[in-house]
This record gives C-alpha cells, sequence and structure tokens, in this order.
C-alpha cells in the first residue's frame, strides 16, 4: 500500500512539475531548473564526488586533482537545465524548435541517410538530446528510440507517449528492442542511441580522455550487422532557450575481421568522437555516475588501475545491442 502511495505522489509530482515548466516563461522555467539542479547536486553527495572526478578527467587534471565548485555546480545547473527544457518541449511546436536551434552538420545525417541503410544517431549524455530528436523530426527526420522500464508504469508510459507527440518512435527495452531498431534502419531510418555508459558491464575498452574505460558496443554491432553508418552528435544549450546541433561526418566502419574486431574498432572510433564532443562543452556532460571509478579523481584521490592503463571490466566481444543507453530515457541515474 504504502508503496503504491509513494509511486502515485511520484507520478503526480513529476506531471505537477512539468505543467509548471510549461506554464511559465521559458526564462524562468530555465532559471528554476538550473537552481534546482545546483541545490540538488550539493546535497548528493555521491553524486558530487562523480561528477567531480569525471570533470577531472576531461579537463586533463593530474591525479588526485579537483575541479573548481563552480564547474561542479555547472554541471548540475546544466542538468537542471536540462530537465526543465525537456518538460518545456509540450508548448514547442515546430516553428519555435526551428528558432532555437543552431543546425551544424545536419548535411552530414542527411549523407549517411542517402546509403539507403539507415542512421544511427550515437550521442553521449550531453546537453539537450531530447530537443534534438524533437527537432530533428520538424526537418522531416523521425527518430526510432529506446525506452527503458520506469516505475511507476504510468510515469513511463506518460513519459513515452510524450516522446511520440514530439515525433519520435518509441520501443521498448528488452528482448524486442534490437529486432525494432533493426527494422527502423530497413526501412532507412533513423536510430537514436545515447551511448556513454556501459549498463551491462560488458562494454568495449577504450582509450577515453587518457584513461581506460568501457563504452557499450551496440551502436558498432547495430551499424556493422545492418550497413548502417554511424553519426556522432550532440544538442548543446546556448544561452537563454537556445540549442546548437552538431552532426559530425559518419564514421568509417572496419570492412575486415571479425566482428569482435571491427565492433572493438568502431568503437575506438566513437570514443575519439565523444572526446571531441564532450571537450566542447565539459560542463554540459550529464554523468552523474563515475565513467572512471578509480581513474585517481575520486573523493579518496588514489591512483588507480584505469589511469596507469591497466584492464578494464568491459568486453571486447561487443555483441550486445542492447548494451546502449537509450534517447528516450529521461534520467539514468534517478
Amino acid at each position: 500500500m504504502a508503496g503504491r502511495l509513494r509511486e502515485e505522489l511520484t507520478y503526480l509530482a513529476y506531471r505537477a512539475v512539468a505543467a509548471a515548466a510549461a506554464a511559465a516563461p521559458a526564462s524562468v522555467a530555465i532559471r528554476t531548473g538550473e537552481v534546482a539542479g545546483v541545490a540538488v547536486g550539493r546535497l548528493s553527495t555521491g553524486r558530487r564526488a562523480a561528477v567531480a572526478g569525471n570533470l577531472a578527467v576531461v579537463t586533463g587534471l593530474p591525479a588526485n586533482g579537483v575541479p573548481g565548485a563552480s564547474l561542479v555546480d555547472a554541471a548540475f545547473a546544466s542538468y537542471g537545465r536540462y530537465w526543465a527544457q525537456s518538460f518545456r518541449l509540450s508548448v514547442m511546436d515546430a516553428r519555435k524548435l526551428g528558432s532555437v536551434m543552431d543546425a551544424e552538420g545536419l548535411d552530414n545525417l542527411r549523407s549517411a541517410l542517402s546509403l539507403g541503410r539507415g542512421a544511427i544517431l550515437a550521442l553521449p549524455h550531453l546537453g539537450d538530446w531530447d530537443t534534438g530528436a524533437a527537432w530533428l523530426a520538424t526537418q522531416g527526420i523521425r527518430t526510432t528510440v529506446v525506452a527503458e522500464a520506469l516505475r511507476p508504469e504510468r510515469l513511463y508510459r506518460w513519459f513515452c507517449r510524450e516522446r511520440e507527440r514530439r515525433g519520435m518512435t518509441v520501443v521498448a527495452a528488452g528482448a524486442g528492442a534490437v529486432p525494432a531498431l533493426t527494422a527502423a534502419l530497413r526501412r532507412s531510418e533513423v536510430v537514436g542511441l545515447v551511448s556513454d555508459r556501459d549498463l551491462g558491464g560488458r562494454g568495449v575498452p577504450v582509450r577515453f580522455f587518457g584513461c581506460t574505460t568501457a563504452l557499450p558496443g551496440g551502436p558498432a554491432v547495430l551499424s556493422l550487422r545492418c550497413g548502417a553508418p554511424i553519426v556522432p552528435a550532440s544538442v548543446y544549450q546556448s544561452g537563454g532557450d537556445r540549442f546548437r546541433s552538431v552532426m559530425l561526418p559518419r564514421l568509417e566502419a572496419p570492412t575486415s575481421g571479425s566482428l569482435a574486431f571491427r565492433t572493438e574498432a568502431l568503437t575506438k572510433e566513437l570514443a575519439a568522437s565523444f572526446e571531441r564532443l564532450i571537450a566542447a562543452a565539459p560542463e554540459q556532460w550529464h554523468m552523474l555516475s563515475s565513467k572512471w571509478r578509480s581513474a585517481g579523481h575520486t573523493a579518496a584521490g588514489a591512483p588507480s588501475a584505469a589511469r596507469r592503463g591497466d584492464g578494464d571490466d568491459g568486453s571486447a566481444t561487443g555483441t550486445r545491442a542492447e548494451g546502449s543507453t537509450p534517447v528516450s530515457r529521461p534520467a539514468d541515474d534517478t
């Protein structure tokens, strides 16, 4: 009984906050989201330590280095802004989305689609990926995304409905996700995967900002099996209520070697692209768990195997397409 009541209150709270964000002027909603994000970051000591450690690696601090509090606060403010702007998508029509989006590299995506095998948009948790998918729909490009189950189920259904209203095709995570994504690519459509977290612990080991970690092999496997090119991308938060989408040239997939070898090579290419995208705005990287669990930038500050370049727990096989975090998942760490 208590559990059902808690789930109902959670659902009602999300709906109330979303309604308030949609009704408020954009500047008020965004500022409120930023202030709330900073407050949450200061209260959540575990997440704050993880974000600080990630930013230390990305910004090139030496082992045991600690980034300034203002940079960590900026990361949580960006995360709060992401939520506020996601909630405001319900009141942004095609004209409004077009007026606030500065696009760079859309031709790279169209070029990939022109090959006739669909395209995989691979993104890090950077800026505002939900708005990017909604904006693509206004350009006549519908994106298929995966929705991981949330509790309560009523909240999950609401998130799915909202994304479908914004022009996304939503498929449920699980055994049926990969066939659905494959079918979308065979229809020459776009599949969006936020793919900088190795949720299953069996990802591909890569060097990422000078340290060893793992990225999911799912985007690479899906690309190699379907012949669909990978286009690395991000949507940055700009000043005011504006955004800037960046789509890099498609990655060149290896044409020889085993599937495991090609998966590893393509995932390493993706890692290099993610480095470029994240380095452009590290404070907008919403990685709220430690990407390098022992990279020498933790609360304890101990040097680590990752900093030394020793092995990671990621798998080099890269045969699991479901290892990627979906675009439509509203938050991985909540």
